[in-house]
């Protein structure tokens, strides 16, 4: 998907087996998840600021550590509710993972749907496999090498994120060899369209 904001070109990559409306598997391990972005960021020219949510932190960080090497022109990475590298949530994924109650109530609690019993019984059943995917691969990534990075990174915190807290964001600092900055913007987990265009508009202020 493709929009324009501030004169910048806001292109939205999902990562397959969403919503089930390409009917293809979720990812199982980070090198489908890194060819799949940089094979649809090797398409542009111009310069790119990579702006990941919540597990989309972590793919947005592993895309960067090989985009000079893919040619891609990045001018920042943005991580949003993202715990940083030096966190370790395993513990944290295992207990999620242990129930599919559990696993529904963090859907849930991370999402601002309003209608539970449409949460359930609609988005719950199409998203899990994908959820359970996703938290499978930041407990892998939990155990990776991660190095910092030669671009700015900028952190920002939803103000209301249950999960996610100032601490779990601020060892961001320690994996850019720029510069770094800790932010925050209004919504929870999953930010709302309104508060995604608040942290583009950050965005763009800081690296311009």
């Amino acid at each position: 998907m493709k929009k324009v904001f501030a004169d910048y070109d806001f292109i939205i990559l999902s990562l397959p087996g969403r919503l089930d409306l390409d009917k293809t598997r979720p990812f199982q391990d980070w090198n489908e998840v890194t060819s799949f972005i940089v094979s649809k960021l090797k398409s542009i020219t111009s310069p790119v600021i990579f702006l990941g949510v919540s597990f989309g932190g972590a793919v947005s960080y592993e895309v960067s550590k090989i985009a000079h090497l893919e040619e891609i022109d990045l001018k920042c990475l943005v991580v949003v509710n993202s715990p940083s590298p030096d966190i370790n949530i395993s513990n944290r994924l295992e207990y999620i993972l242990g129930s599919r109650d559990r696993l529904a109530d963090f859907m849930f609690e991370n999402s601002d749907f309003v209608d539970k019993l449409d949460f359930v019984t609609n988005v719950f059943p199409r998203l899990s496999d994908a959820l359970v995917s996703d938290l499978n691969l930041r407990k892998k990534w939990c155990k990776m090498d991660h190095k910092a990075i030669n671009f700015p990174i900028l952190a920002l915190l939803s103000k209301s994120d249950p999960r996610v807290r100032r601490d779990d964001m601020e060892g961001w600092a320690n994996y850019s060899k720029e510069s770094f900055l800790l932010g925050e913007i209004e919504g929870g987990h999953l930010p709302k369209e309104a508060d995604l265009l608040s942290a583009i508009d950050l965005t763009i202020k800081w690296v311009e």
